[in-house]
């Protein structure tokens, strides 16, 4: 999934420097802020073929933020957000196991020992949320990078839903105070 996702940055990337060497602008990157998501009603989320993610994702949202609507489209949203994950497996250790029998003879000995390699697996998550400006402009919002190493932990994709919960609970909070 991150390879997807580096596609889609370096796409974006070339994009920016053709534009660079004068050619017509094609997409622009701003810098936004938390308070842009005041009172946005309707979120687009991409996660590329993982559709048990961005189902994850917007089961999350949807439980605490009621009122928001998920669309199918990019362009019918006000908000985007974009996840990706990738799974790593490396090598953690061994486990050894040492046995020593005794033979029927005084001084006679077997030893035997045998190894376990461990693998440990890591889960890392990444993940922004971005406004889209007219056709070429995209504003970044919010960046995200979480990672899982153990079953006890939350999911990236879960913690990247809340983290966009709790961003627009708050930019819409101030929004009620003023």
């Amino acid at each position: 999934m991150i390879r997807a996702h580096r596609s889609l940055v370096t796409v974006l990337f070339l994009m920016s420097v053709l534009t660079a060497f004068g050619q017509q602008p094609l997409i622009r990157f701003e810098y936004g802020s938390l308070e842009e998501l005041r009172g946005v009603t309707k979120i687009y989320v991409y996660t590329g073929l993982e559709l048990e993610v961005r189902n994850n994702i917007v089961k999350t949202i949807q439980s605490k933020l009621k009122h928001i609507a998920v669309t199918d489209r990019p362009e019918d949203a006000e908000v985007l957000l974009v996840f990706a994950a990738d799974v790593n497996t490396f090598y953690a250790g061994s486990w050894s196991n040492t046995t020593t029998a005794q033979g029927m003879y005084s001084g006679q000995s077997t030893t035997t020992t045998s190894s376990i390699p461990i693998y440990h697996t890591v889960i890392t998550g990444r993940g922004f949320v971005a406004r889209l400006v007219g056709n070429d402009t995209i504003r970044l919002l919010l960046e995200f990078e979480d990672s899982r190493s153990t079953i006890f932990e939350r999911r990236p994709s879960t913690n990247f839903a809340r983290a966009f919960v709790k961003a627009y609970e708050k930019a819409n909070k101030e929004a009620k105070k003023k």
